[in-house]
């Protein structure tokens, strides 16, 4: 239900950023169940790489969903990738 819908992705010395904005309707933070395929899933793979998952969101306000990720982490090697 979002009129537009803003990405952005930053990539900076240390660190690669994803962050994802909507003007919607939001939700309250405390209502939603992080065990939910959708999250549950974002979250395992956000773990897996050693990220962290920012959400901010508020009853007709909009969504804001952050995901970071160090490079070192990212670059096994200058060929090899993990994603």
């Amino acid at each position: 239900q979002a009129n537009e819908i803003l990405m952005q992705l930053v990539f900076n010395e240390e660190e690669i950023t994803l962050t994802v904005e909507d003007d919607g309707i939001g939700f309250d933070e405390q209502q939603i169940s992080v065990e939910r395929n959708g999250w549950k899933n974002i979250r395992s793979r956000v773990d897996y790489l050693k990220g962290v998952v920012h959400l901010h969101s508020h009853p007709n306000e909009g969504t804001s969903v952050t995901i970071q990720f160090l490079k070192e982490i990212l670059v096994k090697t200058d060929n090899e990738r993990t994603f």
